[in-house]
């Protein structure tokens, strides 16, 4: 049983578990296997140089706005933006943003003089809001309707964690058609704040890479193309099974 806070780790999502305990046979094969998991959904939609800067423009006048770190709905962040333009002096309606449930895009509603800027800004929201690079405008007399190009990524395009272990053998293990150290693969079904755990009933056990005394073994979340997994700090328990190979 393995725990990021017994620990004492900053990076609950990589950290090295060091141990003397795990002195093998060298002369025989083993395998493991995760038996069960506990981690918060703690990692960001909106993360800070990346994809939470914000520009609009009012009667020719730009304002840049960024947005704290964090996971967000679509309600959230409208809400943000709403009180930001109130702070501005703009009507708290001037841009709107709403998630279309019929399509699986984001329109942004624009009153008469309100610009949306994806294109001039860098690490803007675009990508999470399925934008291609433009500028919304309205430079109309009524309210006018945005949709995005394409469906939203308000997982920013997280869809699966991968639980990995750095002493499984990669050779015997492919995932999305490349070899791996992923000891489980799922997909996250809690919301934000919430916490993810399971109980596997039916372990899969993967040879190890390495023979003998293993002093050290790296653990990490990533999602399903293999980049970190951010927990920004919340905990991390694991129940690992080394067993013999038949």
């Amino acid at each position: 049983n393995i725990s990021s806070l017994a620990l004492g780790v900053a990076t609950t999502h990589n950290f090295v578990y060091r141990s003397s305990y795990l002195n093998l046979d060298p002369s025989k094969n083993y395998s493991i296997a995760l038996l069960s998991y506990s981690m918060w959904n703690a990692w960001y939609n909106v993360i800070d140089g990346i994809n939470n800067n914000i520009r609009y423009t009012f009667n020719g006048a730009n304002f840049d706005l960024v947005i704290p770190a964090g996971s967000y709905g679509i309600n959230a962040i409208n809400d943000w933006l709403t009180s930001r333009l109130i702070d501005n002096g703009h009507s708290g309606t001037g841009i709107t943003i709403v998630g279309n449930l019929n399509t699986l895009r984001v329109d942004i509603v624009l009153e008469p003089g309100f610009n949306f800027d994806f294109l001039t800004i860098n690490n803007n929201l675009r990508f999470l809001f399925g934008y291609d690079a433009v500028v919304l405008a309205n430079n109309g007399a009524t309210n006018l309707t945005y949709s995005g190009n394409r469906a939203a990524n308000l997982s920013n395009g997280v869809d699966a964690l991968s639980i990995n272990c750095s002493v499984v053998d990669s050779r015997y293990n492919i995932t999305n058609n490349s070899q791996s150290t992923s000891l489980h693969l799922f997909t996250p079904t809690a919301p934000a704040g919430s916490n993810l755990s399971s109980t596997i009933p039916y372990p899969i056990y993967l040879p190890l890479s390495v023979n003998g005394v293993i002093n050290n073994i790296q653990f990490s979340v990533r999602d399903q193309s293999g980049n970190l997994i951010d927990l920004n700090g919340e905990n991390l328990t694991l129940s690992i099974h080394i067993k013999e190979q038949e």
